[in-house]
């Protein structure tokens, strides 16, 4: 079992899920919507990983920084604002709320997965908490919706130590 990866995989699916429910609130809940971000989920990760082939990643806490601001531009910035837009503002502004947190933790699970000596632990840790996170999509009827930031910043800070202090 490897935490870090654990962790990874839970703020991972916790905020995939969270930004489903978001463009929901923006765009409708249609079958497309739902295309739309898995699209947008599913290309930005391919970005990362070319990424990550491209450039060579040393210094994970620059990525880790990187996503902390934007979560931290995802919490604060208001959707009410959006809508009062056109639809291709919208379809920016929103790709660009999720892209960022999104690529960034990419380029980190990359990286580190790359680096890994046991990947099957690694994938097999990351998995279930992936499951982990998707459960606790719920904890959003007790902690309120937008509050499932500050959780997933909790499991990427909880990666970021296991990280460093080696799984």
């Amino acid at each position: 079992f490897q935490p870090s990866f654990f962790f990874l995989g839970a703020g991972f699916l916790l905020f995939e899920t969270k930004s489903i429910t978001q463009m929901s609130l923006l765009f409708g809940s249609t079958w497309i919507v739902n295309s739309a971000v898995f699209i947008a989920i599913f290309t930005t990760v391919l970005l990362a990983n070319l990424y990550v082939l491209k450039i060579k990643v040393n210094n994970l806490k620059f990525y880790y920084i990187c996503l902390f601001i934007a979560f931290a531009v995802n919490y604060f910035f208001p959707l009410k604002l959006i809508l009062s837009y056109g639809l291709i503002v919208k379809f920016i502004s929103a790709g660009v709320l999720i892209g960022l947190p999104i690529f960034f933790s990419g380029v980190i699970f990359v990286a580190k997965f790359k680096n890994s000596n046991q990947r099957s632990i690694s994938m097999g840790s990351n998995l279930i908490g992936a499951m982990f996170g998707g459960v606790m999509e719920y904890s959003s009827m007790i902690i309120g919706f937008k509050n499932l930031t500050f959780l997933i910043v909790i499991f990427y800070i909880a990666s970021m130590i296991k990280f460093f202090k080696k799984d």
